[in-house]
């Protein structure tokens, strides 16, 4: 089930990449350094940051999105589980396939 009480993040190397979607559909992603704690601040559907927006398609436990920022257009297709989903995605923006797990965190978005 998704979820849209938080966010969800794949840590990388030395940053981290979140994912937050809201029931209205629209998703935003995000490359971030900082804790999920400090981005609820700025992670909301109007920021003015370099986030990547866009809507989402949801049907069962499937999940499919294209988000588009001022650096280009990646698009997403992955499977959601109870407290994470497992995403391949494909960058237009460094021409890369790319396949990570999210992990769920639940964050007072308020």
């Amino acid at each position: 089930m998704l979820r849209f009480d938080g966010i969800y993040r794949s840590k990388l190397e030395d940053y981290s990449h979140y994912i937050r979607f809201f029931e209205d559909g629209t998703v935003i992603t995000a490359y971030s350094k900082t804790s999920p704690q400090s981005m609820k601040k700025w992670f909301v559907k109007d920021s003015v940051k370099s986030v990547g927006k866009g809507n989402f398609i949801l049907s069962s436990i499937r999940i499919k999105f294209t988000t588009t920022s001022i650096s280009g257009i990646v698009e997403y297709d992955g499977r959601i589980y109870e407290n994470k989903m497992v995403i391949e995605a494909y960058s237009y923006i460094t021409q890369r396939k790319f396949i990570r797990e999210y992990e769920f965190i639940k964050l007072d978005l308020t």
